[in-house]
């Protein structure tokens, strides 16, 4: 798979190329986070049952929603 070149449109919207989706597995309304780096961002698809991926890692943890929302910011920052 090579690298894509795309533009963003009048709203800011990049498109992926069929080449990308497909490479990646993303697909159509599923959730991606955008991480800055520097001068430039990465795309990171999330998986469709975020939950039974947590419970295969962590077990049956429970998270409410203002916990879930300080893990979802720890990890965002962790990444950069």
């Amino acid at each position: 798979m090579n690298m894509s070149l795309v533009e963003v449109d009048s709203r800011y919207r990049v498109t992926l190329t069929s080449d990308v989706r497909r490479f990646v597995g993303v697909r159509k309304g599923q959730s991606v986070y955008v991480v800055p780096r520097g001068d430039a961002f990465v795309v990171i698809p999330l998986k469709e049952d975020i939950d039974a991926e947590l419970h295969k890692l962590i077990g049956n943890v429970r998270f409410d929603n203002a916990a879930r929302r300080k893990a979802e910011a720890f990890l965002l920052k962790q990444a950069r």
